[in-house]
């Protein structure tokens, strides 16, 4: 992981039996698991030998990136909220990024402000920077793919991101989100 200043190995799995047939999958919402086959049962042969998000010893449920659907604030492994232009509201299944009209020019978006969250992905990747926090809204506003950025002011980082998915509440930390919307 660029940046990263933790070392380790995960062990995927320790197989109570023979593990000849095993699989290694990357799940529909982002996790990661690990499947052997017990020949010698007849009923629930593949048992689930890792989780990456285990939400106890090893990654919080929040870091999957659809946990919360397609926009969702998640804390302690449960979806709490969903940021709107007016504020935080109560999480539901349609929360979701406001619609934006077809890219045309960076005059036509705006950007409404989510205090205190990190992207899924902040754990993999800085960003580009230093950088000012209005060069990062200029580049996000002229890139049609970028649907918000998210600015660590300590480090001056910018993450433009081209899917919001589950935002990451943080604390005592100076990264807020960015989410565009149209004017």
């Amino acid at each position: 992981m660029k940046g990263s200043t933790s070392s380790g190995t995960y062990i995927f799995s320790r197989p109570k039996y023979n593990s000849t047939y095993s699989l290694l999958r990357l799940e529909p919402d982002g996790n990661l698991k690990s499947y052997t086959f017990n020949e010698n049962v007849d009923w629930g042969a593949w048992e689930t030998t890792f989780k990456l998000f285990d939400g106890d010893d090893h990654e919080s449920l929040c870091n999957l990136p659809k946990k919360c659907g397609s926009l969702g604030i998640c804390d302690d492994n449960q979806c709490v909220a969903c940021p709107k232009p007016k504020g935080l509201t109560g999480w539901s299944q349609s929360c979701a990024p406001p619609a934006l009209l077809p890219c045309k020019s960076a005059a036509n978006v705006g950007y409404y402000k989510v205090v205190g969250v990190e992207h899924f992905t902040s754990k993999y990747t800085e960003g580009d920077g230093p950088m000012k926090l209005n060069d990062c809204r200029v580049k996000c506003s002229n890139d049609c793919g970028c649907l918000g950025f998210f600015y660590r002011e300590e480090s001056s980082k910018c993450l433009l991101v081209p899917e919001l998915g589950t935002l990451v509440k943080v604390t005592n930390l100076a990264h807020d989100a960015y989410i565009k919307m149209p004017k």
